[in-house]
């Protein structure tokens, strides 16, 4: 069953009565005594009659049927009439609804129909809520949401920060879900339309692109939310194929993903591969974040009988483990080098870690930019000083730097280089500091921050 389209007098109404309730992310995980709302479980069954607010989490959040009684009786027929509840004494939620950062949303019921094929994948996932942290909040001009499922994402950006927000997704049941969402909020900027990637866009350009693709491995894909077709990488690899048509110069890219890491064959190589001969318009970051063996992973998610089949599959193509990453892909505004910067996500890592390390790493080339620049010790840096016994005494023979956020870095460097470290603490510029080629390596490796 799908929510029905009302009247706007009827949306004003149904979001007036949800803010009366106060039924905020805040209470009711002050409620259930959870830490979000990613860590509701089936488990709590009944409880004392009580208010607005746990009728609403019993009804649409831990899908319990619900006495009618416990509601004014006009809040019931308002739910009845869009399609959101079925049942006359005792009502029963069709759908999920719930807020997000601030609005509603609607997605399918966990406990029924999680196998339909174009099930509308809860925005308040772990996955998902994941994707919405790494979501920008930057101004922009016109902003696009692929494979936008629940269209939460698409509806966030059009309430903080884009003056016009797209939802696609290929699934009709997904957009109609998301438009659902749009009206319940009063989101005038937000188009979502049923549509295979980018083929409603034409020939349009976009400032912004986000996409958080099914990407679960699947010999047989038949669930649209998500599987990711055989490596998984189906919809990934043609997110980014689309860039070169539709993202705007100075545009960037904002992609959640999982993605195989093959022998020979690297991730950041693959992207690249992707843009094709427009690769040289793309500036590429990609954060490995975690990993999760091969085998392991297809053998909780795929079916018995498939087993030997990813057995054959993970030998041919010699995946060893998936990885989790954020990737940001900014196009060029004037003619310039491309850069592919690789890091490793370390302890609270967020969207500006990325954004601020993709910014110096375009900067790096500019003699000038960088010798007015006052360097600074990443946060959590350490050095560590390996000896070896030489002639009967002890030499420094290895000098490891790490660093554990907000990217994990260790590696190997010169005394001098330990030395210049030492002194980088923001009072001094690279011009002062002096040995600006060693203040570019250190700043490249993402030991030293540029201010």
């Amino acid at each position: 069953m799908t929510p029905r389209s009302g009247t706007p007098a009827q949306f004003a109404a149904l979001r007036q009565f949800l803010i009366e309730s106060n039924y905020t992310e805040e209470a009711i995980c002050d409620r259930l005594d959870i830490p979000s709302l990613s860590k509701i479980v089936h488990l709590r069954q009944g409880g004392p009659r009580a208010d607005a607010l746990e009728w609403l989490i019993r009804a649409f959040l831990l899908e319990e049927t619900m006495p009618a009684e416990w509601l004014p009786a006009e809040s019931v027929e308002l739910l009845r009439t869009l399609g959101l509840v079925e049942g006359e004494a005792a009502v029963t939620g069709t759908v999920k609804l719930y807020p997000v950062q601030g609005i509603y949303v609607v997605s399918d019921r966990d406990l029924s129909g999680g196998n339909r094929e174009e099930h509308v994948f809860s925005a308040i996932s772990p996955q998902t809520e994941d994707f919405l942290r790494m979501m920008p909040r930057t101004k922009c001009p016109s902003l696009l949401e692929v494979c936008s499922g629940a269209g939460a994402a698409a509806m966030l950006s059009a309430r903080d920060c884009a003056v016009q927000a797209f939802a696609f997704d290929v699934s009709e049941r997904c957009r109609l879900f998301a438009e659902f969402s749009r009206r319940l909020n009063g989101l005038a900027n937000v188009t979502a339309r049923r549509g295979d990637m980018y083929a409603l866009a034409g020939r349009q350009t976009f400032d912004r692109i986000l996409a958080h693709p099914p990407y679960v491995p699947s010999l047989r894909n038949t669930q649209l939310f998500r599987d990711g077709g055989a490596d998984g990488e189906f919809l990934t690899r043609r997110v980014v194929e689309g860039l070169p048509a539709h993202l705007h110069p100075g545009g960037r890219l904002y992609l959640i993903a999982m993605l195989a890491e093959y022998g020979g064959d690297s991730i950041p190589g693959r992207i690249r591969r992707w843009l094709r001969e427009a690769g040289r318009e793309f500036d590429v970051l990609v954060v490995l974040r975690g990993a999760q063996d091969a085998g392991g992973f297809l053998f909780e998610n795929c079916a018995p009988e498939d087993l030997a089949g990813w057995r054959q599959l993970l030998e041919q193509r010699r995946i060893r483990r998936f990885r989790q990453v954020h990737v940001i892909v900014e196009r060029h505004r004037l003619e310039a080098s491309a850069i592919t910067l690789v890091r490793e996500a370390g302890e609270g890592y967020a969207v500006g870690d990325g954004e601020r390390a993709l910014a110096t790493a375009q900067r790096l080339q500019d003699d000038e930019w960088l010798r007015s620049r006052r360097p600074r010790l990443a946060v959590g840096i350490s050095c560590a000083s390996h000896a070896e016994l030489r002639d009967g005494s002890w030499t420094a023979a290895r000098r490891v730097i790490e660093c554990a956020a907000p990217f994990r870095v260790s590696g190997e460097f010169a005394a001098e280089a330990v030395e210049l470290l030492s002194r980088c603490d923001g009072s001094r510029t690279v011009e002062e500091l002096g040995n600006v080629e060693c203040i570019r390596e250190l700043l490249a490796a993402g030991l030293l921050e540029a201010e």
